[in-house]
């Protein structure tokens, strides 16, 4: 216990990941409003993160949450990145699930600077400041539906950003990490069998076929 360093020397982090399994209650919306509001390092806002920015709290929909949030996240000084699947797009929009698409992401990253990875069958990767679109067909399939799988992305994309990474060249690299690794276990084990869990496993299989 000795050995361990106080809080001021505490190294600072290198990126932040929020919101997988933390709950839409206004606890929850405090911490990461101030989180957008103090942090330096770059963020990756994933799940309820994503769903008390938008004001959907287990409350009921709150439109001043839903404003704070908003509010917060285009004043943000770090680079944030946004893992949504087309529901929670749509409430950050405030439109339904089947309006969102590509075009919707991608204007979404512009008004607030922010790198958006939107999750479904197809993944898309918007970046702000016309940074584009990376769109991930080449690697995926249905096995990653089941809850959870979103959780292993956004730690994928966390941890790339962590080293270094530019966070849309992260997401990028995530988004085909995430899928290859799900594609080498259904291979092994089914579409059907496979649960978010292997991932991990299959990620490192993959890593190991990659030479890195």
């Amino acid at each position: 216990i000795a050995s361990i360093a106080p809080m001021s020397e505490t190294p600072a982090p290198d990126a932040m990941l929020a919101g997988c399994g933390m709950g839409n209650t206004a606890s929850a919306a405090a911490v990461i409003i101030e989180l957008l509001s103090t942090a330096r390092c770059p963020l990756i806002l994933d799940a309820d993160a994503l769903n008390v920015i938008a004001g959907h709290l287990d409350s009921g929909a709150d439109t001043g949450a839903r404003s704070r949030g908003l509010k917060a996240l285009k004043n943000a000084e770090a680079q944030v990145t946004l893992t949504p699947h087309a529901g929670e797009m749509a409430r950050l929009c405030g439109l339904t699930a089947r309006d969102v698409n590509q075009d919707i992401a991608k204007a979404f990253a512009s008004e607030y600077n922010c790198v958006v990875v939107l999750k479904g069958h197809v993944p898309a990767v918007a970046a702000s400041g016309g940074g584009g679109l990376y769109v991930n067909n080449a690697a995926g399939n249905p096995g990653l539906a089941r809850g959870g799988s979103g959780d292993v992305l956004a730690g994928i994309v966390a941890a790339l950003t962590a080293r270094g990474m530019d966070p849309p060249i992260a997401a990028a690299c995530g988004v085909w990490l995430h899928a290859a690794a799900a594609d080498l276990a259904a291979r092994e084990l089914g579409q059907t069998g496979m649960l978010p869990s292997d991932l991990p496993m299959y990620l490192a299989k993959l890593f190991g076929r990659l030479g890195l």
